[in-house]
This record gives C-alpha cells, sequence and structure tokens, in this order.
C-alpha cells in the first residue's frame, strides 16, 4: 500500500556545474526507500535536456520523457535491499557570465517529500556568489559531493554555495544568485609603502 504521510525521498542531492565557457551541467542523486513506488517521476527545468540516468549504478538505455516529465521505471528490490538510487545528469541551458550578474535557477522538480535536500552550486574560479532568494538555507559546513565522483573532487576547490532543507515538501525549488567575477588587481588589498 501507498503511504500518504511519510518521506518519499530519503535523500536528494543537488550540483549544479557552471563552467567558464557558460556551459552548465546538472546533477542529482535520489535515494528512495524500496517500498514506496514501483515508478520515480522527474520533471525537468524549462529547456533543459535530460542526458543519462541510472538506476542503483546501471544506466537506463531511453527514458521517457514527455513534456519535460521523465518517467522512470524501478526495478524489482532485491534481498537485503533497503533504497533505490537514482542518478540523473541534466544539460541545463547556457549560462551566460559577465563581470557581474543575477541568475535564476531551479532543481528538476520531484513529487515527494524529500528526508533532506541539498543542492550546491559551483562557479568557475575566480568568481563569488550570494543567494538572493531561496526556499533552502545556506549551509556553513562543507557538502559531501563524493557522490559525484570526478565532478565532485575537482570542484572542493571551486567557488560553491551550499543549501539545504530537512522534510523539503514536493514542488518546485529555484533561487535567484547573484554573483561577481573577482578581478585581482581590483580585489587584492593594495600594500602600503
Amino acid at each position: 500500500g501507498k503511504e500518504f504521510y511519510g518521506i518519499g525521498l530519503t535523500r536528494a542531492q543537488n550540483l549544479t556545474v557552471i563552467n567558464s565557457d557558460g556551459s552548465c551541467t546538472h546533477f542529482a542523486e535520489f535515494e528512495i526507500p524500496v517500498y514506496q513506488t514501483d515508478e520515480f517521476r522527474l520533471r525537468l527545468p524549462a529547456r533543459a535536456r535530460l542526458i543519462s540516468v541510472s538506476v542503483n549504478g546501471t544506466e537506463i538505455g531511453s527514458p521517457t520523457v514527455e513534456d519535460q516529465l521523465c518517467r522512470i521505471r524501478l526495478p524489482e528490490r532485491s534481498a537485503q535491499q533497503t533504497a533505490h538510487r537514482l542518478s540523473f545528469r541534466i544539460g541545463y541551458p547556457t549560462v551566460r557570465l559577465g563581470f557581474v550578474g543575477l541568475r535564476e535557477l531551479a532543481l528538476p522538480e520531484v513529487f515527494q517529500t524529500a528526508g533532506t535536500l541539498e543542492w550546491v552550486i559551483a562557479l568557475p574560479n575566480g568568481f563569488e556568489s550570494q543567494v538572493i532568494t531561496s526556499g533552502l538555507e545556506t549551509q556553513k559546513a562543507v557538502p559531501d559531493l563524493t557522490r559525484f565522483g570526478d565532478y565532485g573532487r575537482l570542484l572542493k576547490s571551486h567557488p560553491h554555495t551550499f543549501l539545504a532543507k530537512n522534510l523539503a515538501p514536493p514542488g518546485l525549488v529555484s533561487l535567484s544568485l547573484k554573483y561577481r567575477q573577482l578581478i585581482p588587481a581590483l580585489d587584492e588589498p593594495r600594500e602600503r609603502k
């Protein structure tokens, strides 16, 4: 039976990588209790395209996407299995970075409550950012990026913003991000002689 009250996603981890050439890739990792459902639905943000999906480490050949809604059929649970792990790689529209700017970003929309929702936005080196509006709380802790493999290891040295929320309800999550490029000659404190 389906539970009306409960946490549909144990954990949702998101990583948005904005590269210096403006390309933008989003990674989403979801952990779903095996008893929840036999299908997972996710709505991609406007103008985003699905690059790949894997379930429990196995890539799915051709996931169904109609009107930005992606449906994933979940496999039968194996003995001792407590959760399904879903990994999405999504191409976001190009982000034109200037010296100073404001960006609107959105997470893929999920239709269940998430026990823990995390979102890391990584900018190219030489940029700093500030969250203007978001339904999530800015975190001071260092995010755990190990789930994102090589990307996570490489991005530890990049400037990033880490947001999170416990018991995040289903629905659209977005943010407004103000950024500025640091120019060494202007941003370094001047030495006095």
